[in-house]
């Protein structure tokens, strides 16, 4: 059985900033290039490269427009550029992005920014959908975002979890036996928490580190919780 109880060495200083009080680090991995720009990422920007380049030579033969020939010399350079740039944005998510699981949440750090701190309760199946020979996307659920309105709206499927990741199946393990230790672990927190509400204990289990006050100044309130209970989106 998978022992992910462990804390990491070394933990990316990425992290350090997004880290609660007492959380540590259980595992932290990172995606890689090969594994973000796949052949899909690149099918749409191929297919525009194809119609704006190809199409006025489909035009000056058809139609018989010479001029039509004129236009890919100010159409490819942009789509040679947009090209360039998708690649560029990728090479830079690849560099800054970091995921992690502690001993509370997921974690998923681009820079500086946290862009996703879930707990094991959001964690569902763990899926892998592959990515070449060696990297794939390790996610537990998606979300459907929509774009636009009218007719030039419309809705894309993203995934959620860790995704351009090398060797997912080994990342898609860890996150499973990470999902039952994290909610065993809670819910033998939890338990031990709620019998020091009853008996009275409560400070004392705040002095040993398994309970911690919580200040919720948007309702002028403070109390007591589980040291593993946080706020997730």
């Amino acid at each position: 059985r998978m022992d992910s109880s462990q804390p990491v060495a070394e933990p990316d200083p990425r992290l350090a900033p997004h880290l609660e009080p007492g959380e540590r680090v259980l595992w932290q991995g990172w995606p890689e290039f090969a594994g973000l720009m796949s052949a899909w990422s690149l099918a749409p920007l191929v297919i525009a490269a194809l119609v704006f380049v190809a199409g006025p030579f489909v035009i000056a033969f058809t139609a018989g427009e010479e001029v039509a020939l004129l236009i890919p010399l100010f159409t490819t350079p942009v789509v040679v550029l947009i090209i360039v740039l998708a690649v560029w944005m990728k090479r830079k998510e690849a560099r800054e992005t970091v995921y992690a699981l502690t001993d509370r949440r997921a974690l998923h750090v681009q820079g500086s920014r946290l862009r996703r701190a879930e707990g094991p309760e959001k964690v569902q199946q763990v899926r892998i959908a592959p990515i070449g020979s060696a990297h794939g996307d390790v996610y537990w659920r998606t979300e459907t975002r929509t774009s636009g309105t009218g007719k030039t709206g419309g809705t894309r499927t993203i995934r959620i979890g860790f995704l351009g990741v090398p060797q997912p199946e080994a990342v898609a393990a860890r996150v499973s036996a990470w999902k039952g230790e994290v909610a065993a672990r809670s819910a033998d927190l939890a338990a031990r928490f709620a019998d020091a509400v009853e008996q009275g204990r409560i400070e004392e289990m705040a002095r040993a580190g398994d309970a911690k006050r919580v200040s919720a100044p948007e309702i002028g309130v403070a109390f007591f919780a589980p040291a593993d209970w946080s706020r997730v989106d």
